[in-house]
């Protein structure tokens, strides 16, 4: 915290007036990339979970791929539609953290809600 005090905001971040400018990403084709790459790595760590494929765990990986899935793509979608209201305007950037924001929700109970459940977390 006094590091943060000590340096002060980034030069550009604030207007005269004290509000916030928006600093959009610099690179969108990586931030798609490692968005990829996380969603990725996410069914080895929620499937990988399960720690077993025999005895019926199979079952369980496939439901926690589903629910990952499910969960990912509705929150792409529900990020993009608010930033559609909202903004006026469609920001893969938002889109990439509902993205984000979907795969960590979903974690904790992907193994054990229902689809369809998916979709609302």
């Amino acid at each position: 915290l006094m590091g943060a005090i000590l340096v002060g905001p980034r030069i550009g971040r604030f207007d005269f007036e004290g509000r916030p400018n928006a600093m959009p990403g610099h690179n969108t084709t990586m931030m798609a990339l490692g968005t990829t790459i996380l969603w990725f790595g996410w069914y080895g760590f929620n499937c990988g979970s399960t720690l077993q494929i025999s005895d019926g765990m199979a079952q369980v990986a496939g439901k926690v791929a589903v629910t990952t899935t499910i969960s990912a793509a509705s929150g792409c979608l529900m990020a993009t539609l608010i930033s559609r209201i909202f903004e006026k305007t469609f920001d893969i950037g938002i889109a990439l953290n509902g993205i984000l924001a979907a795969l960590v929700g979903v974690t904790a109970a992907c193994a054990t809600i229902n689809p369809w459940a998916a979709c609302i977390i």
